[in-house]
């Protein structure tokens, strides 16, 4: 039966490095699928149990010596490379999550630069609407001074007519008077006996 592994998993598994399990993984058409609920993203590959992984042939270069299967040397250079393999997975799971924190606040000032601009715009519209209301209390307040206005000089020109009204009758009771005083005081006597 088959197993899904991380590509480290395998690599371990197999003995060789992460790359070279994704390298077999693409040269062999394994499946391959990424975890949902994995925070780092990783990805997962369906190993075949019956797989051997065969290390390459080393090419012996003159001077070497050739390996004789007591030495280490083959274990230890798999051991340096997986971890150095180890250290750089470390290193990117590291610069993953410092990207992620970045990102974090980033999404964070953005939602709280969003909440002030929103609160701003409340602002300024609240404003907005004040000046309107005041607008049209001033506009009322004009169309009722106006209309006082009107109504004051209406009373103005009514009373400006009495007044002329008034001086037109006074005149005319002076000049009666006038008249009446013109005439000798014989006349006005009988003028009032006889009730001219």
């Amino acid at each position: 039966m088959s197993d899904w592994l991380t590509y480290t998993a395998a690599a371990e598994r197999l003995g060789v490095s992460a790359e070279a399990v994704r390298q077999l993984a693409i040269r062999h058409h394994w499946p391959r699928r990424k975890l949902n609920d994995d925070p780092a993203g990783r990805v997962q590959v369906l190993v075949p149990d019956d797989f051997e992984a065969r290390p390459r042939m080393t090419v012996q270069h003159p001077g070497e010596h050739p390996f004789n299967g007591r030495s280490t040397e083959g274990a230890d250079v798999l051991f340096d490379a997986w971890r150095r393999e180890r250290d750089r997975a470390d290193l990117a799971e590291k610069q993953r999550d410092a990207a992620t924190s970045r990102a974090d606040v980033a999404d964070a000032d953005r939602r709280a630069t969003e909440v002030r601009l929103m609160a701003q715009v409340e602002r300024e519209q609240q404003r907005a609407d004040q000046a309107e209301l005041r607008a049209d209390r001033e506009e009322q307040a004009k169309d009722v001074a106006r209309a006082k206005a009107d109504a004051f000089r209406e009373e103005r020109d009514e009373a400006r007519e009495h007044a002329r009204e008034a001086e037109r009758a006074l005149e005319a009771l002076r000049q009666t008077d006038e008249e009446r005083r013109g005439k000798g005081r014989w006349t006005r006597l009988r003028a009032a006996w006889r009730g001219e």
